[in-house]
């Protein structure tokens, strides 16, 4: 996982702003639907947004190699 500089507090209807930098730098898309996902280990709970294909394979095996360097293995 990479660490931003991002962070949003849950609104009182119980939203969470992504801010505009972050989805420009996901290539997140208004109107488009994205599938959210979750994950539990070490006692941490994590929420995670299926962003698309602007992803290469390479940047997954990058980012599963830093997850498993803090310890944090994900299953296929």
């Amino acid at each position: 996982m990479i660490d931003t500089t991002y962070s949003r507090k849950l609104d009182t209807q119980g939203r969470i702003m992504i801010p505009v930098r972050l989805r420009e730098q996901m290539n997140m898309q208004i109107g488009h639907e994205y599938n959210f996902y979750t994950l539990e280990t070490n006692g941490r709970k994590f929420i995670c947004i299926d962003c698309g294909a602007s992803v290469t394979d390479k940047d997954l095996e990058r980012a599963k190699q830093i997850l498993a360097e803090r310890g944090i293995f994900l299953s296929e």
